[in-house]
Formats: structure tokens, sequence, C-alpha cells
């Protein structure tokens, strides 16, 4: 995603909130942004938004698994940023078990496994 388009995104997703704060996807896209984009980093910020994500998504009686598997990923991202990498892992495997049909879990798994046992930075790649 551009910077432009990103920060112009972050905008509406705050707009959106203000507007209606019980809305599960609208957090979980902010917090991704918020905690992967280099120039809108935002660590509290993003593990509060995921958190609140994870909460709300978890009211909806119809939810998709993989919904729930991408908002955990989204919220295991927000915990390793905020230093919090044995967590990040727990959610990141919770994800994994949820959807393991996502083709991007196991490197995502391996991600969090490395940065748990201190393999790698804990910074997310941009």
């Amino acid at each position: 995603m551009q910077a432009e388009d990103a920060s112009s995104a972050t905008a509406e997703f705050r707009r959106a909130l203000e507007l209606d704060p019980d809305l599960p996807h609208v957090r979980n896209d902010l917090a991704w942004i918020l905690a992967t984009d280099a120039n809108l980093r935002d660590s509290r910020e993003a593990l509060e938004q995921a958190q609140q994500a994870v909460k709300l998504l978890d009211t909806h009686p119809n939810r998709a698994p993989a919904d729930r598997a991408a908002f955990l990923d989204t919220l295991a991202e927000a915990l390793l940023l905020n230093g919090r990498a044995k967590e990040a892992l727990s959610k990141e495997r919770e994800a994994f078990a949820v959807d393991p049909q996502n083709s991007k879990f196991p490197a995502r798994l391996k991600h969090f496994e490395d940065a748990a046992t201190g393999s790698t930075s804990t910074r997310p790649k941009d």
C-alpha cells in the first residue's frame, strides 16, 4: 500500500469508528496498518485496535474462521511490535489452528517462532 493510500485509509477508518465503534473489520484493518506501515506505526494503538477487533468479532455468531484467523494474525503482529513475542507466537499458533489451509500462515508462524526464540528482530518487515 502506498504511504498516501495508507494515510487516507487510516483517516477513513477513524471516521468510520467515530460513527460506529463496533466495526471489527475496520478496527482490524486500522490495527494492521498501524502495526506494519513504517510511516504510520503506532504500536500502542495497533495493539488496542487489534484486541478490540478480536473481542468484537467474537461477539458475531456467523463469523468466518478465516476472519478470526486474520484478526488473530493482526493481534499477533501488534503484540510482537510491543515486545510481547511469546504472546504473539501463541496468537499466531491459534490463527494457524483456526485456518490451517491459509498458505501464508506457515511463513508467518516461522516469523513469530524466530522472534520468540530471539532468532530475529521483533520489528516487522515493511
